[in-house]
């Protein structure tokens, strides 16, 4: 599954093999958030809304990406 957003978050409806997120920067570039397996971003992710999607923060995603690569 592959994620774009500008805001400060990312919606997922189911979870994942491996999600990779996006942030747009500007018009020309985009930045990773996050790149790596999904069932840590699912677990960070909140409950399931109305629509039948989890929310996570990309703040949340940074943190794991982190604690991935280290």
């Amino acid at each position: 599954m592959i994620k774009m957003t500008a805001g400060k978050s990312v919606a997922m409806s189911t979870e994942c093999i491996r999600p990779v997120v996006l942030r747009v920067v500007s018009p020309e570039e985009a930045e990773i958030v996050y790149d790596g397996p999904g069932a840590p971003a699912w677990s960070a992710a909140g409950k399931i809304g109305k629509n039948g999607q989890r929310v996570v923060s990309l703040s949340r995603l940074r943190v794991l990406d982190g604690e991935r690569s280290a």
